[in-house]
Order: structure tokens, then sequence, then C-alpha cells
């Protein structure tokens, strides 16, 4: 929607912002006269009443018989707008429906003793510049143009709630802060939440025991995460094992690489545990921006707690099929599961607020940790419930230990490659922002959409949306025809794709789908390489080219080490990409925690530390320590593809002597030109390709 009132000229009409008599000129304008003054704005008085605006006023401001602030105040509304811009609309969507400042009007402000007439260059170039600077440039501002309403921001709320799915009980939520820093606001029950949960898990981890418990009261919790430490330490109580905890730093005081090295750790590896970490970099930590860390330890906490709620783990699960009406609410729920502790009076009390007390004293008599107050659930917080119901689950989740669906499901046949395959490209889908997040790779591309997102996102332009069909998607047909258009796409990039049709995946036929996700993912992964520095060259880039890369650099930094394949089984030990890893950044490998690789033990030590390592570095890696010990060849090339892709994104005097783009540049001169070597013939599909 486009601002009313708008000139030929692109400029809006002049508007006044307030303006006052002679005589109330003559002195300060007092809060409490703003909700009559602004009755004359264009919308607000028409569709507000001037209780409703006093109301507003009210929420935001304590007294108000203070005289107006004018460029807080202006500030303010600004600030609203901008978190609700910039952290729920995309790109310039919010810009497009409106704007908080007439950049070309001149505001007409009461001041004390005179009528002072502030223009773009003092009002606007003070309260407005400095704040949209980082999104828009000077020229965007003077050619959009920005009107200030009431209604507009109460608009923009309701249209960040649709988006969001959750309803915010304060229209001037934003606006609350005396001292308006632009950030988002945060559950203050829920910080308390996680700080119990930090406080519980890590208290008796060695490091972080100077700095625990933390006091939920206080902003602490952001403070001390600014290190890294501890969303890293976090993440190993969430899934043991994903980093290696000799890659963190952790040294007392950390200088600000350290520190950088730290986040990209920590965000790298809750990409890969199943986190979604769009828009979130290393300074959002360093500076402590409070949403968005609690963002992360929220995704972090709900993946520890949900871990074990899946049918290998707790076959007996498949009881709830049948149970799932004798759990309508916590009272019935917890006198089920713990019979001995029940008190009649939890089914018996009116007040909601009085029966949640008694639902908590029920559960803290069965052992379950306090992580949320009777209040959130009467408020019905959806992230302290969730965490809520998962505690009672991992303490008594009352089901049997013995039944034939347990039976059944034990004989089921688990694939440990499919499922270590799965999980990669499952963790790879979710960190390319697609619009749904995805629980399971087979089930839920069966429909074709998400597919259709990650190829527009790999070959921007490529799909047809006009013949797509976006979920819910009710007709099987119209499944069939994006997935149809799924195949078609992957023809036209040259995969290998014999006798698939889309009904295939429809299907959900695990090997064809691996197939086809790992021919894009590699796809994706090539073009990126192609994208950064061969571009001007003309040539595609192969496997072959990123082994000759490998070799060359390792060969550069002094090592005799070498690999002829990504097959080659001496990668087991994990030296070679040690030493790469060494090659592009000479400082990232401590020797002295290196071993041999001569046991399985001593390999899966190097693993581990190679995949933190190049984590730490700011590679995107999904796969497991065991992936480099039994020597995947698929995951050794993301592996390698992700070292290069690093290093050839840093400017050239920061690499290591003996990089260069002239010494990349020969080795595609003299690869193959071939596009499809080994590793990806493997994907071929046979005839008889089934489940």
């Amino acid at each position: 929607m486009a601002p009313e009132s708008v000139h030929s000229s692109g400029a809006p009409e002049p508007e006044i912002f307030f303006h006052g008599d002679e005589e109330e000129s003559s002195g300060g304008l007092k809060l409490a006269e703003l909700p009559e003054k602004m009755s004359r704005l264009k919308h607000v008085g028409e569709n507000l009443t001037e209780q409703e605006r006093a109301s507003f006023l009210q929420e935001s401001y304590q007294n108000l018989d203070v005289d107006v602030d004018f460029e807080l105040f202006l500030r303010r509304f600004a600030g609203s707008l901008i978190v609700v811009y910039d952290h729920i609309f995309s790109d310039k969507e919010a810009v497009n429906y409106y704007f908080l400042f007439c950049w070309n009007s001149h505001f007409c402000l009461p001041t004390k003793g005179v009528l002072w007439v502030a223009s773009p260059l003092s009002l606007c170039l003070a309260s407005v510049i400095d704040i949209f600077s980082n999104w828009l440039s000077l020229s965007d501002l003077v050619g959009l143009g920005i009107i200030f309403c009431t209604k507009v921001y109460l608009k923009l709320q309701a249209l960040a709630t649709e988006r969001r799915g959750s309803g915010a009980k304060n229209a001037s939520a934003f606006l609350k802060s005396p001292t308006s820093t632009l950030l988002h606001t945060i559950s203050e029950s829920e910080k308390a939440s996680y700080v119990a949960h930090i406080n519980n898990y890590l208290a008796e981890d060695e490091f972080l025991k100077k700095y625990l418990p933390i006091d939920p009261a206080t902003n602490d919790l952001f403070e001390i995460a600014k290190d890294g430490v501890l969303i890293c330490k976090l993440i190993n109580v969430a899934v043991p094992g994903t980093i290696d905890e000799r890659a963190i730093n952790t040294k007392r005081v950390l200088n600000p690489w350290e520190r950088n090295e730290n986040h990209t750790l920590c965000l790298n590896s809750a990409k890969a545990i199943g986190c979604t970490v769009v828009n979130i970099g290393t300074q959002d930590f360093i500076e402590g921006r409070r949403h968005l860390v609690l963002g992360v330890i929220s995704q972090i906490i709900k993946i520890q707690l949900l871990a074990d709620l899946n049918l290998k783990k707790t076959p007996q699960l498949v009881e709830l099929v049948d149970d799932s009406k004798d759990a309508e609410a916590y009272a019935h729920l917890l006198n089920v599961l713990a019979p001995e502790h029940a008190n009649p009076s939890t089914l018996t009390v009116k007040d909601p607020l009085e029966r949640a007390k008694l639902v908590l004293e029920h559960a803290d008599k069965m052992g379950c940790k306090r992580y949320l107050t009777a209040k959130d659930i009467v408020d019905g917080s959806p992230n302290l419930n969730l965490a809520f119901v998962a505690h009672i689950f991992q303490h008594r989740n009352g089901l049997s230990t013995q039944t034939k669906q347990i039976s059944f499901l034990e004989t089921l046949p688990d694939d440990a490659q499919i499922s270590r395959e799965e999980r990669v490209f499952r963790f790879w889908l979710n960190s390319m922002a697609n619009s749904s997040y995805i629980d399971n790779v087979f089930e839920d591309l069966r429909n074709g959409w998400i597919l259709l997102e990650t190829l527009d996102k790999v070959s921007p332009g490529i799909v047809n949306w006009k013949i797509a069909s976006k979920p819910p998607i009710k007709m099987p047909f119209r499944k069939v025809e994006n997935c149809n258009q799924v195949v078609k796409i992957g023809k036209q990039l040259k995969f290998s794709l014999v006798n698939i049709a889309g009904n295939d995946i429809v299907q959900g036929n695990k090997k064809l789908i691996l197939a086809y996700l790992w021919q894009l993912m590699r796809y994706n992964m090539l073009q990126l390489l192609k994208n950064l520095r061969f571009h001007s060259h003309g040539k595609e880039i192969t496997d072959a080219d990123i082994l000759e890369w490998a070799n060359s650099k390792v060969r550069n930094s002094g090592s005799q080490s070498r690999t002829d394949s990504f097959k080659d089984k001496s990668l087991s030990d994990g030296i070679f990409f040690l030493e790469l890893l060494s090659a592009v950044q000479p400082r990232s490998v401590n020797w002295s925690l290196v071993t041999k690789g001569l046991s399985e033990e001593e390999k899966k030590m190097n693993a581990t530390y190679i995949i933190s390592i190049a984590r730490k570095l700011g590679c995107s890696i999904f796969l497991l320590p065991e992936d480099i010990i039994e020597v995947n060849q698929k995951m050794m090339l993301t592996l390698t593809a992700s070292i290069m892709y690093w290093n050839l994104k840093q400017p050239a005097e920061e690499r290591p002597c003996g990089s260069s783009d002239s010494e990349t540049g020969s080795i595609l001169d003299t690869s193959s030109n071939s596009t499809m070597d080994d590793t990806a013939s493997e994907s071929s599909i046979d005839d008889n390709s089934s489940n």
C-alpha cells in the first residue's frame, strides 16, 4: 500500500504534527495535552477516541505532567516501526506500507517561547537518518517520504501479530522502555525459565562454575553469553559431542578474535543440530542482543527436551494414539502419572491460577524441576508449557515397557547410513530458510513445495511458480505436479535422474529422495565456488578441482600428505584434513591435541576436532565424526568444499603465504571439464530403486 496524499512529484502533502495557538506556543507542551493535539492528525482523530489516545500514551509514560521531549517521542515511534520492519517483514515490505516521518513536510512544534518549525535538515536529520541509515540510503529516504500516524503503528502491530501467529497483548509494547534502544521485547518468564535450565544442567561445568548460578532477575545471562562459551556448552548438553570442547577458547579474558571464533563455532554448531539461525550473526552475541540470544537458547533447549520424543528412542509413544484423550489437562495427566502425589483439590478448585499452582506442586513432588510459574500455565506460554510437558515426559511418561507395538517397532530395520544422510540433508534444508521447518525429510518433502523453494534459492528464477501449488495441498495430483517440476528442474541442472518421476517423491521413496538431495546439495556447493572466484573463467567447478585444490594447499604448506580421491581410506585418521585446516589458517589447529589416529578412539577424537575447528573458522557443515572415520565419500567432498569456500572468501592479503587466486585458477585450467565424477555417479539411480 502506498502512503496517502502524495503529490505527483512523489512528495507527501505537508501535514502538521502538532500545532498550537499563540498562547499554547508560549510555554512547554505537556504529555497530558497530546491526546487532544493528536486529534488533528489525519486518521488519528477519525479512528481513535481521546480516551484511547490517552491510554496509548499512559502505557508508554508513567508521568504525563512533564514537558514533551519531541526528539525522544519521535524516536520511540520510529523505533517501534524499525523493530517491526527489520525483524518481521521481508525486505522493504513495511516501508512499502507506511512510514513514520514526513521527509518533505515541515513539522510545527510548540516549544518554550516560540513556535519552532523543524525543517528536514533539523528534525529529520537528527531523528531519522541515524535510525534508518542502516536500512535505507539518503536518496531512498528523500524519494519515499515518511508519514507518521498512530493508526499506522497499530496496523503494523496487527500485521506483525498475524505473521508471528501469536498475539501481542499490548499494542505499545515496544515503547515501554524509558530508554528506547530499538530492541525486541522479551518474555521475562521465558528468560527466567531458560536461566533455571542453564543453572541446573551446567552447574557442575568446571569453566562455568564461577559464573553460575545466574540470577534470572538480572541481565547477567546476556553478559555471560558474550564470550560464546556458555552457548557452546549448552549445545553439548542438548546434543552431546556436537562440539569438541578442545576447540572452544576458554581463556579468562578473550580478545575480539577469540570471542568471534567462539560465536562462529556456536552458530555453525547450532545450525548443525537443527536450530534456525538465519539473520543472526556473531555481532549479535557480542553486543548481547537479548531477543536473538534468547531465540537461539530456546531452540537449543527445545532440541534437548524433545530429543527422546521419537519412536526409535521411545517406542512406547505408539500408545499415545489411544491415550491422548486421557491427557486433556495437566491435572488429569499428573494424577494418572503419579497418583501417589494426587491432590483432590486440583480438579475441584475454581480459580485457574490456584489450580496451576497445585499442578506445579504435584510436579515438584515427582522431581520435575520448576521452570515456569502458575501464571505461565494460565497465560498459555507455548515455549514454557512445551518445556514443562517435556520435563514431565522425561521423569515419568506412564508408558508400558512391553507391548506388541514395541516388539513390532524393534523389528523395523534401522539403516544407520540412511539415517545419517537424512539428518545431513534435513539440517542443510533448514539452513536455507525455507517457509517450513523440516522434521523428517521423507515425509515433509512429499508435496514438493520445499524442494521448489530450495531450487529457487540455489538457482534463482528456475522455478515456474505459476504452475506450483502452495501448501496446504489437498488434491494429490497437485503434489505430483509440484514434484514433476522438481524432477524437470533437476534434469535441467544435469542431475542424474534415471527413471525418476515426481510420484516417487510423493510416495516418499527414500533412496530416490536422498539421491536427488545429494545432487542438489552438491550443485549448490559447486555454484557457490564458481560464483565466488571463477565466474570470469567460464568453467564449471568439478569434484576434481576441489580435490586438486586441497592437495595443492597441503603441499604448499610444506606437508607431504596427499589424497587420491574422496574415498581414500587414509582419510579416516583425519590428519589430511587437519593439515588442510592448518594450511588455510595456521593458528587454527593446536597440534598438541591431535592424535596419530591409529585406533578407533583416536580417529574419533581427530574427527570431532576437525568438525569443530572447521565450524570455528566459519564453515557451514553438517557431517558427523563417523562420516570421516568411515570415509563417507559425499561428506568428504562437502567438508573439503566448505573449507575451500571459506578460504576463497577471505581477502587475498589475509590468506597464508602461497595462497593466491592465480594458484586456484591454474587448478581450474588443468582439471577435467567433467561436471560429474565418480562421487556424483554414486547418486545415479538404477531402474529398480525402491524403498
